[in-house]
C-alpha cells in the first residue's frame, strides 16, 4: 500500500516537480495538489493523507501556521517543508511543529528521495509493533534524526 502525499506549495512549476519526485520513489503516491491553504485544508479534510510537502512562504499566510490549525483539528498527517525558508526561527517553529524533516529549496533529488525513503521506513518500522522497549524508542529517534536506514 502506498503512502498518500499531498502537495502544498503556491508555485506551480515547483508542485510539478515535487510530483515527479515522488512518483519516482517507490512506495508514494501524489492524491493532493494544493495552491493555495485554503484548498490544502479543504483537500486535508477529505484525502486524509499520510504526508504532506508543504511550503513555508504563501501569499494569503504561513504554511507553519497552517500546520497548527491542522494539529489543533487533531490531524495526526506527518509534514515536511519543503522551502526557501532559512530563518533560524522559522526552522525551531517547524521542529516545535512536529516536523518529520526540513528540506531547503532548491531541491535535490536524491535528497528528497532519502527523506521519504528514510520516512517510509520510519513508518513500516513503527507499525510492524504494538508496543515500544528504549531501545527500540532510541532506534526511532535515531532513524528520524539522523537518516539512519537501520532497521528497528
Amino acid at each position: 500500500m502506498n503512502l498518500r502525499v499531498q502537495i502544498i506549495d503556491d508555485d506551480v512549476r515547483i508542485v510539478e516537480i515535487h510530483r515527479q519526485y515522488v512518483e519516482k520513489t517507490e512506495g508514494f503516491e501524489v492524491v493532493g495538489i494544493a495552491n493555495t491553504l485554503e484548498d490544502a485544508q479543504s483537500q486535508l479534510d477529505v484525502l486524509e493523507p499520510d504526508l504532506l510537502l508543504l511550503d513555508i512562504f504563501f501569499p494569503e499566510g504561513n504554511g507553519l501556521d497552517f500546520l497548527k490549525k491542522a494539529r489543533l483539528h487533531n490531524k495526526q498527517v506527518d509534514v515536511i517543508p519543503i522551502t526557501a525558508a532559512k530563518e533560524v526561527h522559522l526552522f525551531n517553529e517547524a521542529l516545535h511543529g512536529g516536523v518529520f524533516d526540513y528540506i531547503l529549496k532548491p531541491v535535490v533529488f536524491s535528497r528528497f528521495q532519502a527523506t521519504l525513503e528514510r520516512y517510509r521506513q520510519t513508518k513500516n518500522q513503527l507499525s510492524s509493533i504494538d508496543q515500544l522497549d528504549q531501545s527500540e524508542v532510541d532506534r526511532a529517534l535515531h532513524t528520524v534524526r539522523s537518516g539512519d536506514l537501520h532497521e528497528l
